[in-house]
């Protein structure tokens, strides 16, 4: 779909799901992606010690290998001092999002849309998730409402923005960076389940 109109994203993927659909990176990349690392098991980092958030994000970031582009984008956006650490001394650059579309929850397509093109703008890193690691139980997996959104949305805005990789809008401008720490609520954590 990205490829039909002429968009490009970039894929921050689960090391175990890299490792398991080596196939699906590569035609990701094939396509003129990027593919950057999401942790090995897409675990909640800030409930980790040091050793074993230094372990999520190197193990996470080898099993892409080589088309790995030199990113993080931590589970949940969980990020603390430990995290940006761990990162760092990888040598990775944590990126996180100017707006998400929930839409890990039910939702429809028109409700999709909507707050994608709320989101549209110059320098703007939407999260969408293609697929989901872990859910809650009234999570949505069925990523059907989300697909027929972005495509609406894509086909609209086609000739009006160019839709672009992190590391090409790195590239091209001045990153905010700063140091955000979210932690997320335990119980939030706690009814995460592997999909």
């Amino acid at each position: 779909m990205l490829s039909r109109h002429g968009a490009r994203a970039t894929h921050f993927v689960v090391g175990e799901s890299a490792e398991r659909y080596p196939e699906v990176v590569a035609q990701m990349v094939a396509a003129g992606n990027a593919v950057a690392s999401h942790s090995l098991t897409h675990r909640s980092l800030v409930r980790l010690s040091p050793d074993e958030i230094a372990a999520e994000v190197r193990r996470g970031h080898a099993a892409i290998g080589d088309v790995a582009a030199p990113l993080f984008r931590p589970p949940y956006g969980h990020h603390d001092l430990s995290v940006a650490r761990a990162v760092k001394r990888a040598g990775l650059e944590c990126v996180l999002w100017s707006a998400t579309l929930g839409d890990w929850r039910k939702h429809t397509v028109a409700e999709l849309a909507a707050s994608l093109r709320k989101a549209l703008r110059p320098g703007a890193i939407v999260l969408m998730h293609e697929a989901l690691h872990t859910a809650a139980p009234e999570d949505e997996p069925d990523r059907a409402a989300l697909l027929a959104a972005l495509d609406e949305v894509l086909g609209e805005y086609k000739q009006k923005m160019t839709f672009i990789t992190v590391p090409e809008l790195l590239a091209r401008g001045r990153p905010v960076r700063e140091l955000v720490e979210r932690r997320g609520a335990d119980e939030f954590v706690a009814v995460q389940v592997r999909t």
